[in-house]
């Protein structure tokens, strides 16, 4: 992430929303949005919804805690830290929610693979963003 955010002056040199990491999590939250629209009727509203939501907030925690940098906060690091390790955990979540619905047969298993495999690429690129926010 050192080619996109200079952390020495709280600058993002892309817009989080052009960022790689950005973009495969967008992509991926779609991708598996669609998918959990062909879960049978009950689990769309109950396991389907939760797996929507949890998809989107890794990309709204990215906009979030880099929103903070366009107004020149001084809390800038605290909250890209705050939402970043927030972001982590949901992307955990996310790996485990991809896996129980493949086990319950509601995802092929080469779908839910190459998912968990997005999922992370994106952990280990927030991790990075983590880390980063901690040595400065």
């Amino acid at each position: 992430m050192a080619d996109v955010i200079d952390f020495s002056n709280r600058t993002l040199r892309t817009p989080i929303e052009r960022t790689d990491l950005y973009q495969r999590a967008y992509t991926l939250a779609q991708e598996i949005h669609k998918a959990t629209l062909d879960f049978p009727e009950v689990e769309q509203r109950e396991l389907g919804d939760d797996v929507r939501r949890a998809v989107r907030a890794v990309c709204t925690h990215l906009v979030e805690g880099f929103e903070k940098q366009k107004k020149a906060s001084p809390s800038f690091y605290v909250e890209v830290d705050i939402l970043t390790m927030v972001a982590i955990d949901v992307a955990r979540k996310v790996d485990f929610m991809l896996r129980y619905c493949r086990d319950l047969g509601y995802i092929d298993v080469g779908r839910c693979d190459r998912w968990c495999e997005g999922y992370g690429a994106i952990l280990h690129q927030l991790q990075e963003i983590n880390e980063a926010t901690q040595e400065v």
